[in-house]
């Protein structure tokens, strides 16, 4: 088991990681960084986590036809279900 502020802190940083890749233009290495954000996310209570996923949802969407998007789509919709 992780400490909370650790999973907290890896939700930071890989929405952060994700993000960057993004805007330079590494959407696969975006989405595998978005994998590891959600895999911290689904376990923690954070405001800064919930704006992340808004805004992985939000950058993503433009991208919806790309594979890579398409394979983390479900794991996107599983965790929105658990968040909700």
């Amino acid at each position: 088991m992780q400490p909370v502020q650790e999973r907290q802190g890896r939700v930071h940083a890989y929405g952060l990681l994700a993000q960057r890749q993004l805007e330079h233009g590494h959407l696969d290495a975006a989405c595998d960084s978005w994998t590891r954000f959600l895999d911290a996310y689904e376990h923690v209570s954070s405001a800064r986590g919930d704006d992340h996923f808004a805004t992985m949802r939000r950058r993503l969407a433009p991208h919806s036809k790309v594979r890579a998007v398409r394979e983390l789509a479900p794991r996107v919709r599983e965790v929105a279900a658990l968040k909700a």
